[in-house]
């Protein structure tokens, strides 16, 4: 469990398996599986755009682990920052100053 686990998940294994695994089982204790869609898009987000403050709407059923929750329009929100923080991404995450260490996803498939 931790960040070698999930730099090998990220590096073996498509997105979409790679965050369920991560998500449900390389946390203690486990995360509801909805969290794999928020880290699929905080992930999206910061490595097209690198913004931190980006605000990601929570599924309202979803009760938010003790995180930094924003309410917008009495909806819980958390920030790309925050989820990047709290679910572990950075393996998943670009670099912009190192080409060679990107993990190129294509369809949700390392090339």
């Amino acid at each position: 469990m931790g960040s070698l686990t999930a730099q090998d998940l990220a590096e073996h294994f498509d997105m979409d398996m790679g965050l369920r695994a991560h998500i449900t089982s390389n946390h203690y204790p486990p995360l509801p599986v909805e969290y794999v869609d928020i880290a699929r898009q905080a992930i999206n987000i910061y490595n097209n755009t690198a913004d931190l403050e980006y605000l990601i709407e929570l599924p309202q059923d979803l009760q938010p682990r003790p995180i930094r929750v924003q309410w917008v329009d009495e909806l819980p929100h958390i920030s790309v920052g925050t989820a990047i923080e709290i679910l572990h991404l950075d393996p998943w995450l670009l670099d912009p100053d190192d080409e060679a260490s990107h993990i190129w996803y294509v369809d949700d498939q390392p090339l």
